[in-house]
């Protein structure tokens, strides 16, 4: 399938697909903050941002499915770049219901998983301008109204990923000074 953008993204479609979905996790995979330029520190700062490729798949025999949510975006200070910042999230939903359509899994991964990411995601970027000695940024708290001019494209990977595997578990062996080790 090709990718959706956003204008073809359906709020009944993310609705109901909601309604079978729970979110279990979310990971940064990836976060990085350079300064470009020099500010003025006492500057208010504005910013841009690139719009969202959103993109999912369906693992574990379709009972998880795996929203990754790439954010880049450019701090200003008098609508010069001063910084970049961005973040890669990663959001897994336990699916109880199987048997949507890939258009109703784009729909609910385009708004709904823009939503739910978007709070990791201002909080993240606030914390990563102060750590560059810039103040913190503080981005709107609701978008729900503007998930359309945020949302760029939504698609679904051309493979599955694999399931995350356990960390392999490691014995101890405790020996006692002129004890043997047991056999396992």
């Amino acid at each position: 399938m090709t990718a959706l953008l956003a204008s073809e993204l359906s709020v009944e479609d993310a609705s109901r697909v909601g309604q079978k979905v729970n979110l279990r996790g979310v990971h940064f995979s990836g976060l990085q903050a350079r300064t470009v330029a020099a500010a003025d520190i006492g500057a208010d700062l504005g910013w841009t941002l690139v719009p969202i490729d959103l993109s999912w798949a369906m693992v574990e025999d379709g009972r998880e499915l795996r929203v990754i949510v790439p954010v880049s975006l450019k701090v200003l200070s008098e609508a010069k770049a001063i910084a970049e910042i961005s973040v890669m999230l990663r959001l897994d939903y336990d699916v109880g219901e199987a048997g949507e359509s890939e258009h109703a899994v784009c729909s609910f991964v385009g708004i709904s998983g823009c939503l739910h990411a978007w709070p990791y995601i201002r909080a993240e970027i606030q914390h990563l301008t102060t750590k560059i000695g810039l103040p913190p940024l503080v981005l709107p708290s609701v978008l729900s109204g503007h998930v359309a001019q945020i949302v760029g494209s939504v698609k679904r990977l051309p493979t599955s990923l694999p399931a995350a595997k356990a960390a392999p578990r490691r014995r101890l062996k405790k020996i006692q000074k002129g004890a043997k080790p047991r056999k396992t």
